[in-house]
């Protein structure tokens, strides 16, 4: 009586710790699934908020020459995407604006 006892104790608790290792697999396969529709909308925005910002300009390619150095950029309108030369040699980069 008392070893039948002990062995459904023990399967009891094999079966519990199986329970909540599957639940363990299943909450972490789902959190890496919202993980990964977090990071698509995220670049989907980006996408659609970088298209929008760029959208209704005519694409040209503008060089700025001065005593501080030169920018030399493609893009158009009055802000662009460029590189900032100085002595040869990159000082700055991201966004400018150009004089129309």
């Amino acid at each position: 009586m008392v070893v039948e006892i002990v062995v459904v104790v023990i399967v009891v608790e094999i079966v519990v710790v199986v329970v909540v290792v599957e639940i363990v697999v299943v909450a972490v396969a789902v959190a890496v699934v919202v993980v990964r529709v977090i990071v698509a909308v995220v670049v989907v925005v980006v996408v659609v908020v970088s298209s929008r910002s760029s959208s209704g300009r005519c694409s040209s390619s503008s060089s700025i020459s001065s005593s501080r150095g030169s920018i030399n950029s493609s893009g158009g309108g009055s802000r662009v995407v460029g590189l900032q030369y100085s002595g040869g040699r990159v000082v700055q980069y991201g966004w400018f604006t150009l004089p129309n």
